[in-house]
């Protein structure tokens, strides 16, 4: 009889260790064939009368490049050596249940796996590839990502502003703010309960956010929208600020009256952790300062900033999203700040 598996794998092992595996597992025994120089071999034999089971031999090297790329992406460290299992001669089907258990044992030993020569079956069993996330995931807007991502939106489950969602601020932090806006208003659309009370808020706090600059009246609009929900979960918590920055900016009396308003609102709240949240904060309180020419105040929020940017990351980094790695400004900014602390 012949049957023949073979062990990829990126480790090398002295005999010494190929036997002791051997021996561990019950009833097996082995012997070093002394004539083999340049690698190892063992006959292995199982029960006391010492019946031939089979030949394990190696290791040789081998990168692998007849390997199925399925199989050769499962050894982490790349395929660099091979083994071979052989029950031949006077071998019969009683030694392949042994010689498939140790060849399971062995891939494991060097970190690789083990094939079945004659059913090409593997142990242990290929992982599937994740589902891919690009589509949703990615900042990607061309033409070809806009029909991949619409095609995958609707073939999956439920209303799908889930995955509106997550494009939606992966293309608002591109720049791609015409994409984002159209996403953030589809996810606006959709009426589900659970929908309106987990994206519903992040969805008008990212429109506001789009059309400060381009459109404050339509951004004053989506705050305003936001600031008068029950909840705010789901947004970064300083829709106060960010309206009263719009409205500093428009600078009609009624504007800058609220806008103080908004601010005193935003510091009389719970206590925000993030320094850079609270530079955002004492920015606004310049601005609004300078609109209603209040030096003292413009002076203290100055000094207050300059502060802060002494703040480090608040958090390890492999926890810490943007808003918790400290405060970071450009050269004029800084040399701005430092003029009126002054």
């Amino acid at each position: 009889m012949s049957y023949d598996l073979a062990v990829f794998g990126s480790e090398a092992l002295l005999s010494g260790d190929v036997a002791t595996r051997i021996t561990n597992i019950r009833g097996l025994t082995a012997d070093l064939d002394p004539d083999v120089a340049s690698s190892w071999s063992f006959r292995v034999f199982r029960g006391p009368k010492r019946i031939y089971s089979f030949t394990v031999e190696g290791p040789y090297e081998d990168s692998g490049e007849d390997t199925p790329e399925t199989y050769a992406e499962m050894v982490v460290f790349g395929i660099k050596y091979r083994y071979d299992i052989l029950i031949e001669g006077d071998g019969d089907a009683s030694g392949v249940p042994p010689a498939q258990a140790f060849a399971k044992k062995l891939a494991k030993a060097v970190s690789g796996f083990a094939m079945d020569l004659q059913t090409d079956e593997v142990w242990p069993k290929p992982r599937k590839p994740a589902p891919s996330t690009d589509w949703y995931d990615s900042p990607d807007w061309s033409d070809e990502a806009k029909a991949e991502f619409e095609e995958k939106l609707r073939s999956v489950p439920g209303t799908g502003s889930g995955y509106l969602h997550s494009k939606a601020i992966r293309l608002q932090m591109a720049g791609e703010l015409k994409g984002a806006s159209e996403l953030w208003l589809r996810v606006l659309d959709d009426t589900d309960e659970f929908v309106a009370m987990s994206s519903h808020n992040a969805a008008l706090e990212g429109l506001g956010d789009i059309y400060a600059k381009e459109n404050p009246e339509l951004s004053a609009h989506y705050y305003r929208r936001l600031l008068a929900k029950d909840s705010l979960q789901m947004t970064t918590g300083m829709q106060a600020v960010k309206l009263a920055q719009v409205l500093i900016t428009r600078g009609e009396t009624s504007d800058l009256e609220e806008a103080a308003a908004l601010l005193e609102r935003w510091a009389e709240g719970p206590d925000d952790p993030f320094a850079v949240n609270n530079f955002r904060w004492n920015m606004a309180v310049i601005h609004l300062a300078q609109a209603i020419g209040d030096q003292d105040a413009t002076r203290k929020a100055a000094r207050r900033g300059l502060d802060l940017l002494g703040v480090g990351p608040q958090f390890p980094a492999q926890m810490c999203s943007q808003k918790c790695r400290g405060v970071h400004v450009n050269d004029e900014t800084l040399d701005w700040l430092q003029q009126i602390a002054e």
